[in-house]
């Protein structure tokens, strides 16, 4: 039954007794006591309508019913309208709307696209509006209510008292973050590092993120304050000094354009990108009316979707919502346009919004949701041996309803220019060079920087002629491949108002062991680790006990990192294994990184020595493996395999040999280059040397094709061992 909104508790409001300066998830949420107050009939106090032009109309879905759904779909938020509630009021479309400032409700009919379907909906604030409950359990005190926001460590907490069951996220990533100002932390770039230098973090009391970064180590006990209370004063007053919790789609835009005594960017780490990978705000209903609401929820979730693609796309008519009922409430939380579209750009760039895994927005992986359970667990959390099905279901889904294009893309976001340079054999190779252009092309679509690109000639001779001509013109310009490291140092003393990056060098001067220049990065990676996991891979899957490794160029010490790790992962499987290993060219003679016809010979005499699977780190040189390898096993009638390097070399090779690429070692170059030009666009560019490995998702490896879909756990295993020091992976021959 709907109740009365205490007079007392928009008292407290006022005088700034608040959870958060953004919307938070349950657990995270200043306790506050569950009071009676609740949304109360939709009479509106104050009200108005809005109209833009219709998106276009979708067809209903074929299963499912919406008139068996409520009337009206009432949907309990876990805090005041902004942008992160996108979808919930882009369900109302463009049709007149009503805004209740009393009991803090938007109201209208549910759209589907510029479809009306005349059935009633209400968009309800969380926070100070329901007592600031966490909703799942506020969802039991309110019969009225359909559906609630909902996220995992909190469906795992209250299961046993207010069990949620969630049947569609529209947001693929948390955006709960922790931050830290740059200039106090210059040499701070995760939460482990916040965690190894004990600095004090600012939290709310009883999150259980908190709780499980203790657990495993990252952080300590004493370093945290649970005293947050939402308000920037605290962080402001310390002068940087502490970090602090918060939301990276609001924040960083508060404190850089809102709060005038900071004035200046943060840097953060989103809680998902550090490991504690829950769903946030998914949307659910009580678990015991599953049944009830079946025929509805066929119907309905299809439309969430499509919401969810539609607000993405085009958020102009949900947030003139947003901003127009926040103003009308009138209450202590204020939200403009400014805030509302770099929300937007912010859920695009940081991958907040998104399809996930596959094609379809709104579904939610089962072993992404076991392993928030399993880490709670592990962090001594009782979690009463809740399973995934008791918290989620994607058989509502509709699959075909996804992203696509450049519906990702941002808007306006940055005047950040870039350049470029790649290494000799450019945009292309299906390997190297094309990981960069990836990181850069995502960094035109997510960032909005615009850019240009130049490729050296074929012996590398304008190297720094290209440098000069790119930092002419741009502001960034990143150089792929530590070939470019002396060149790069000498330009970059000669203009020090342009940023450099150079991938696969440190960029430090040895003697001090601080950056080589203040305005020069270097990129590095823990090629090894990636390495050693498709060395396993190989060893779990030959059927010969002979694999081989192909090395582009011997003797420098770059490419001795891939095969050492590969030797070891694959000992690490087989003790026995026989190993093959050859490189093309020696050091100084590079050629080796561009001779597909060389490599294709080499592995051709590995496979005729009994070798099924051959491993590449050979640069442009390792198409011709690829082609080896179809030859040999069309000619054998015996299939063997090419492991890729660098990129997902099954997406980047020639239809006709993709099933003969095994996997790839993932050296994350796109993500590398798309993290320095995203530190230029926030201002939180770094010098010196920044390192990607396991435990940031520097390396990996791909499944792409199914191909080691069967031993995905043991690899994992694997990576989880490295990750916590269990296993050290060797980075050099010997």
């Amino acid at each position: 039954m709907r109740k009365q909104w205490k007079l007392i508790l928009a008292l407290l409001a006022i005088f700034g007794m608040i959870a958060a300066a953004c919307g938070g998830d349950d657990d995270d949420s200043s306790s506050g006591s569950s009071s009676e107050s609740s949304s109360s009939e939709s009479s509106s106090s104050s009200s108005s309508s809005s109209s833009s032009s219709e998106s276009s109309s979708e067809e209903a879905a074929d299963d499912g019913d919406l008139s068996s759904c409520p009337d009206p779909i009432a949907i309990q938020t876990d805090w005041f309208p902004e942008a992160e509630h996108g979808a919930m009021y882009e369900l109302l479309g463009s049709g007149a709307y009503s805004i209740d400032s009393e009991n803090l409700i938007v109201s209208g009919t549910l759209h589907d696209g510029g479809t009306d379907t005349g059935i009633g909906v209400e968009v309800r604030t969380g926070g100070p509006a329901i007592g600031f409950s966490p909703v799942a359990s506020y969802m039991y005190t309110d019969d009225s209510l359909t559906l609630g926001y909902a996220n995992t460590e909190a469906q795992v907490t209250f299961f046993s008292s207010a069990p949620m069951l969630s049947v569609v996220a529209p947001l693929e990533k948390n955006p709960q973050m922790v931050m830290w100002d740059p200039a106090t932390y210059p040499d701070v770039n995760s939460l482990k590092d916040l965690g190894d230098q004990n600095i004090t973090i600012s939290v709310f009391g009883g999150g259980v993120f908190a709780e499980v970064f203790i657990a495993q180590g990252i952080w300590s006990a004493g370093q945290v304050d649970p005293s947050y209370d939402g308000s920037p004063a605290n962080f402001i007053a310390n002068g940087g000094s502490i970090a602090q919790q918060g939301f990276a789609s609001a924040e960083p835009y508060d404190y850089e354009k809102v709060f005038a005594d900071w004035g200046k960017p943060v840097k953060f780490q989103l809680l998902h990108d550090a490991g504690f990978q829950v769903y946030s705000q998914t949307i659910g209903i009580r678990s015991e009316e599953k049944a009830e609401l079946d025929d509805c929820l066929k119907a309905l979730v299809p439309v969430i979707q499509r919401a969810v693609v539609s607000y993405v796309t085009n958020p102009a008519t949900a947030n003139a919502i947003i901003v127009d009922a926040v103003e009308t409430f009138g209450s202590f939380w204020v939200y403009s346009d400014g805030l509302a579209q770099f929300s937007v750009n912010s859920q695009k760039s940081l991958g907040l919004v998104g399809n996930g895994p596959n094609d379809t927005v709104g579904d939610m992986e089962e072993s992404r949701v076991q392993g928030v359970i399993d880490t709670m667990a592990d962090a001594g959390i009782d979690t009463g041996g809740i399973t995934t099905a008791d918290i989620y279901t994607n058989e509502y889904i509709d699959p075909s309803i996804g992203f696509s294009g450049t519906d990702l893309c941002v808007d306006g976001f940055t005047d950040v220019t870039a350049g470029l340079v790649f290494d000799i054999g450019g945009r292309g190779d299906q390997s190297f060079n094309d990981s960069a252009a990836a990181g850069i092309d995502r960094a035109e679509c997510s960032l909005g920087v615009s850019y240009s690109e130049s490729s050296p000639n074929d012996d590398g001779s304008n190297r720094a002629e290209l440098l000069q001509l790119q930092a002419d013109n741009n502001p960034v310009v990143v150089a792929v491949g530590f070939l470019f490291a002396g060149d790069a140092a000498t330009v970059a003393a000669a203009n020090p108002d342009t940023n450099f990056a150079v991938i696969d060098d440190a960029m430090i001067n040895f003697d001090t062991g601080g950056p080589i220049a203040d305005n020069a990065a270097g990129l590095t990676f823990a090629e090894h680790e990636g390495s050693f996991l498709v060395g396993a891979a190989a060893a779990l899957k030959t059927e010969t006990d002979t694999i081989g490794f192909i090395g582009g160029v011997c003797c420098f010490g770059l490419i001795e990192k891939f095969e050492a790790g590969y030797i070891a992962g694959a000992e690490a499987v087989n003790p026995d294994i026989n190993i093959i290993s050859q490189y093309i060219t020696e050091f100084p003679d590079f050629d080796g990184f561009n001779a597909p016809d060389r490599a294709k010979e080499i592995a051709a005499a590995m496979y005729a020595s009994g070798a099924d699977i051959v491993y590449h780190a050979a640069g442009g040189s390792g198409a011709g493996l690829f082609e080896a390898a179809k030859e040999v096993s069309e000619a054998s009638g015996s299939k063997v395999w090419g492991i890729g390097v660098d990129s997902d070399q099954y997406n980047t090779v020639d239809a006709e040999v993709q099933e003969y690429v095994l996997t790839s070692m993932l050296k994350r170059v796109d993500n590398a280059v798309y993290l320095v030009l995203q530190s230029q666009v926030n201002g939180t560019f770094k010098a010196g040397q920044t390192a990607f490995g396991l435990s940031d998702d520097g390396v990996g490896y791909s499944t792409s094709g199914g191909f080691v879909d069967d031993i995905v756990a043991e690899l994992e295993a694997f990576k989880q061992q490295i990750v916590s020091g269990a296993i050290t992976v060797p980075s050099s021959m010997g």
